[in-house]
């Protein structure tokens, strides 16, 4: 593990996304995950102002 990490220098995260999953799939990953986390942002502000009002 440690020998051909050395030899071969660590790798860019963008090479190990590209060949972990096809350029479809991570763009509509991309796309869920964004609107998720927006979906996710929005209720909590909700939460808060309604237990703040």
């Amino acid at each position: 593990m440690r020998a051909s990490r050395t030899s071969r220098g660590p790798r860019p995260v963008a090479d190990l996304s590209r060949r972990a999953y096809p350029t479809r799939l991570r763009a509509s990953e991309v796309i869920l995950g964004s609107a998720a986390l927006l979906v996710l942002l929005t209720l909590g502000l909700r939460l808060l102002a309604g237990s703040a009002g």
